[in-house]
């Protein structure tokens, strides 16, 4: 097997994202605290980026849609848009909307939000750079090993 570098041309991606939080809290008295955010631009890559799962609900007939996580690059491939898959019920949108029981909480939870973001632009660039092998297939042999 050779090996060769790839000069494969790196796309500029970026995201845009508008945060969005309560107008008001009383200190002590707020029962809940809610962060909001939305894709506003995306360039070079999917906008929706915020994976859910639809599961049963509690009671019989419903279903609950949970924010699960921010997307992978596989992610983005296996998840539909706005409807789930079936068998796993996972799907991916351009928004998250949570709700906190302080803003302690909020402001630690959007922050790695935040960073998760920049990881799965990162991982999206990433997969860009690639190494290119020859594999020789004679018929005689055969190897699951293909990682030379």
């Amino acid at each position: 097997m050779t090996e060769s570098s790839s000069s494969s041309v790196a796309l500029t991606r970026s995201l845009m994202l508008k945060r969005s939080e309560i107008a008001k809290y009383v200190e002590g008295r707020t029962q809940g605290y809610r962060v909001r955010f939305d894709v506003s631009e995306a360039v070079c890559m999917a906008a929706e980026i915020f994976v859910y799962q639809r599961s049963p609900g509690a009671i019989a007939g419903t279903m609950i849609d949970e924010f699960s996580n921010v997307a992978s690059p596989a992610d983005l491939e296996e998840y539909p848009v706005d409807k789930p898959v079936l068998t796993t019920g996972f799907y991916r949108l351009s928004y998250v909307d949570l709700v906190f029981r302080n803003m302690a909480l909020l402001l630690q939870s959007a922050e790695a939000l935040v960073c998760d973001i920049s990881v799965l632009v990162t991982a999206l660039n990433q997969l860009d750079l690639l190494t290119e092998h020859t594999v020789v297939l004679t018929g005689v042999e055969c190897s699951t090993d293909i990682s030379d």
